[in-house]
């Protein structure tokens, strides 16, 4: 190990360490600003001026009046019953399922169905 001579600074303490690891993290936005200190250190780093601006004010009125944004469900086409079957025996190798299986499986899925059909 080098011998610090007068005009190098001593290696940072391992309490130093992580306050500087810690401050490159929230800078770079790995890590949340938990500090008074940690966010105005944050705030110099960021150029507010390329934020969009948001009226807060329309957000809280549609809060308030219950409205929904109304969603789009786009619903997929049901497989063709003999295809399904097709790569379910081709993902066993060819192999049949044993009956006691299918018969759980058989179970497993009208139960689904019913949760399903209760939601």
């Amino acid at each position: 190990m080098k011998n610090n001579g007068p005009n190098q600074n001593p290696p940072p303490t391992v309490a130093q360490f992580h306050a500087l690891i810690r401050e490159h993290a929230i800078k770079k936005g790995m890590a949340i600003p938990e500090t008074d200190e940690e966010f105005a250190m944050l705030e110099k780093t960021i150029d507010c001026s390329t934020l969009p601006k948001h009226d807060f004010g329309q957000v809280l009125a549609l809060i308030n009046t219950g409205e929904t944004r109304k969603t789009k469900v786009i619903e997929f086409p049901k497989a063709d019953e003999s295809f399904v079957k097709d790569f379910a025996l081709a993902a066993r190798n060819g192999t049949q399922i044993p009956a006691e299986i299918k018969k759980r499986m058989e179970a497993d899925r009208a139960a689904a169905e019913k949760d399903r059909q209760r939601k």
